[in-house]
């Protein structure tokens, strides 16, 4: 089990000062569970994918302020990392799912 929380831009810093937020954050955490799949060496990766995180999404604002704000390219270049991570350990095999709906 690999647990990399984030805490949206909006909470507090000061609730969980040692959580990282917004979209860089994101980019590094995602790096860091990459590194541990690439690690597992898997023979297929699973992916389910939603897009609460992205800017302008209503699920990802709270009292006006946004979530993790995520842009169109932070989901492309996610699309990237997974499809070279899926190259490199498993012959490309990816199987990904869309979530989605309030």
């Amino acid at each position: 089990v690999l647990n990399l929380p984030l805490c949206p831009l909006w909470s507090p810093p000061s609730m969980l000062p040692h959580l990282p937020r917004g979209r860089l954050a994101w980019r590094r955490q995602l790096e860091r569970l990459l590194e541990a799949v690439t690690a597992f060496g898997p023979s297929l990766v699973m992916v389910s994918v939603g897009f609460d995180g992205a800017q302008g999404d209503e699920g990802s604002t709270q009292d006006g302020a946004v979530g993790l704000d995520l842009q169109q390219e932070d989901f492309e270049w996610c699309g990237q990392q997974i499809g070279n991570l899926a190259v490199t350990a498993c012959n490309g095999r990816v199987v990904s799912v869309l979530e989605g709906g309030y």
